[in-house]
């Protein structure tokens, strides 16, 4: 089988387990995207090195990809993001058949973009306080949308959702519970990224009115529905909040600053770091460490310091 037929049959099979593995349609189509632009380049490559084999795909063949990137003026992010998807494919590749294709796992390894990495953007005390203030104003209101973009607000900013978890919630995820120290609360429980089961807690009474006069208005299985009941696009989400922040003053626009923020406050409330991780969703606490805890010169005095004057006490 010639290079092009088993990278455009296993694109497909590829393509087919994160579908299976109930990943977002934004993801899928982002995946595809990377694929089909990465099957042209290999294209271009055969018609130049006509003996040209899969398993000469390595990190030397990688890197030529990155250069064409950057010939293509792509950013250093959307570099990373395609060797990211490119690797995932071919090490998918070689595992389904190691006999075959696995030295191309070996051969891959180490292949990076480098590129530096900005301080994150989260609102800060003041943005939050307008955000909150905006909330109780929406809370007072017997309207559906007010209190549906509510409830968005209070999920985003008190737990940090990514948009596309938040608007696959249903009905049927939330369970009551009583729990001995906060009350009654209700327990959000969806799948995440990586197809990995979260959960998110709330009293009761902070989104009890929200979810009645959403139920109460909407016949439908989504948490935060639609006009017409179905999943609410994540658009129309992002120009309402957008709207609202403008509104207040808060030229940050974009969902994931909300989940920024929420990182940003579980660390200067000193959340253990394993915590922070679950509650963030990371895969490791490597890349909760990386992008939300930082220790100032202070801090890092104050520990030295700590001991030194236990030992001249």
């Amino acid at each position: 089988m010639q290079i092009l037929e088993i990278i455009q049959n296993y694109i497909k099979l590829f393509i087919d387990e994160k579908n299976a593995l109930s990943g977002s349609k934004n993801t899928i189509r982002s995946y595809q995207a990377v694929l089909d632009k990465f099957y042209d380049f290999v294209t271009d490559e055969v018609s130049l090195h006509k003996k040209l084999k899969i398993t000469d795909i390595n990190r030397y063949f990688l890197n030529n990809y990155i250069l064409s990137m950057d010939k293509n003026n792509l950013s250093r992010r959307t570099q990373h993001h395609h060797i990211i998807v490119i690797v995932q494919f071919l090490t998918f590749l070689a595992d389904s058949d190691i006999k075959t294709f696995g030295a191309i796992k070996q051969n891959i390894t180490g292949v990076k973009v480098k590129f530096e990495q900005k301080e994150i953007e989260a609102f800060n005390q003041d943005e939050q306080q307008k955000i909150i203030g905006v909330v109780k104003s929406l809370d007072k209101s017997k309207n559906f949308t007010a209190h549906r973009t509510s409830l968005i607000l209070k999920i985003l900013l008190f737990h940090g959702v990514r948009i596309s978890e938040l608007i696959n919630l249903t009905w049927s995820n939330i369970q009551e519970e009583y729990d001995e120290a906060d009350g009654y609360v209700y327990k959000f429980t969806y799948m995440g990224k990586g197809s990995k089961e979260r959960s998110l807690d709330f009293p009761i009474a902070f989104v009890r009115d929200n979810m009645d006069i959403i139920k109460k208005h909407k016949n439908s299985n989504y948490v935060i529905p639609s006009s017409t009941g179905g999943k609410m696009a994540q658009g129309n989400i992002y120009i309402t909040i957008k709207k609202l922040l403008a509104k207040q003053g808060i030229n940050k626009f974009g969902l994931h600053i909300f989940r920024h923020t929420f990182g940003d406050n579980n660390a200067a409330m000193n959340i253990n770091l394993a915590v922070m991780s679950k509650l963030m969703g990371h895969s490791s606490t490597a890349i909760t460490s990386k992008y939300y805890v930082r220790v100032s010169n202070k801090t890092k005095r104050d520990a030295i310091f700590k001991r030194i004057n236990k030992f001249i006490e």
